[in-house]
């Protein structure tokens, strides 16, 4: 247990790292297969952060169980392998496939959220296994367990695939970024080979096959951004000084007010469905405050020379 939580905790810092390099990519070059493995790697940061909180607290709760299985069950490899199917063909006709993909996703959401779970299921409280879902034989496609199998394959055919297939081609070019593409193969079979053993009641190995599969992908990822003799210097997103005060800020009334409130932590965590509409609604926000700065940083520069 306590290697099984350092393990999980290298694993959901080293995944949030990875996930702020992606972003300062896609925001420095906006490319669309950026955007999708942003959104990859932060969907298995997400499920590894509810295991490590699980694995802390000596259990999981109901939210967090269906917040786990959603991002990193489910999902770990679905963004990352349309991500790779992206970079390698940019015709329309994977747009078309990626709206199909956000729609059976949202399904797949609905029916994690809403299917009976009983986590007494589980052989030690803070399992990461699904069994705590209903079985395949029990509720066929309305089971969360059912919809894990073709997301899991469509994910990690096009990951691993796609990257072997820039190994290749990449090899004669630039070793160092065909050394990438490779490490994000192998990372790939060594992620969905942890799953794979975990649906066959190995789960012992779950925790330290993440944390070297997501090292191993971050490192493949870091080969890829280099230069073949040079290391280019990766900047950060810059953040305000008065917004981080405000984040540390409202971090700690938050966490003081789920301290002393525990029922509402509880109810958060019974009723994943609400932090859901919140974080919708806050993403909403960001999105209403990002355009009117578009918009105003417009109007400042057509009226430049009238001010």
């Amino acid at each position: 247990m306590p290697n099984d939580l350092l393990f999980s905790s290298i694993a959901s810092a080293v995944a949030w790292l990875f996930t702020l390099l992606t972003y300062q990519q896609y925001r420095t070059r906006g490319r669309q297969h950026q955007l999708l493995w942003t959104l990859g790697i932060a969907s298995f940061a997400f499920a590894v952060t509810a295991d490590t909180v699980a694995r802390a607290q000596g259990g999981w709760s109901d939210g967090s169980y269906r917040l786990w299985y959603f991002f990193g069950a489910m999902h770990g490899v679905t963004l990352l392998g349309q991500g790779t199917l992206h970079l390698l063909d940019k015709r329309p006709w994977t747009n078309r496939l990626l709206e199909v993909i956000v729609v059976l996703m949202l399904v797949s959401l609905l029916i994690v959220l809403n299917a009976p779970l009983d986590l007494s299921k589980l052989e030690t409280p803070w399992e990461p296994k699904g069994t705590a879902f209903p079985d395949i034989s029990a509720l066929g496609f309305a089971t969360p367990r059912f919809w894990t199998i073709p997301f899991n394959i469509y994910g990690t055919l096009w990951l691993v695939g796609g990257a072997l297939y820039s190994t290749a081609q990449l090899w004669r070019v630039s070793r160092t970024r065909a050394i990438g593409t490779l490490l994000i193969a192998v990372s790939g079979l060594m992620l969905a080979g942890t799953s794979s053993l975990n649906r066959f009641g190995i789960v012992y190995l779950e925790s330290i096959g993440r944390m070297v599969g997501v090292t191993v992908l971050f490192i493949g990822f870091v080969f890829t951004t280099l230069e073949p003799e040079r290391l280019p210097r990766v900047n950060l997103p810059k953040i305000p000084p008065l917004v981080t005060v405000a984040v540390v800020g409202w971090g700690l009334a938050i966490a003081g007010f789920f301290q002393l409130e525990p029922a509402a932590w509880r109810a958060l965590m019974e009723y994943p469905g609400l932090f859901l509409i919140g974080l919708l609604l806050v993403v909403l926000f960001w999105l209403v405050l990002q355009k009117a700065r578009q918009r105003t940083q417009a109007f400042e520069r057509e009226h430049q020379g009238d001010l």
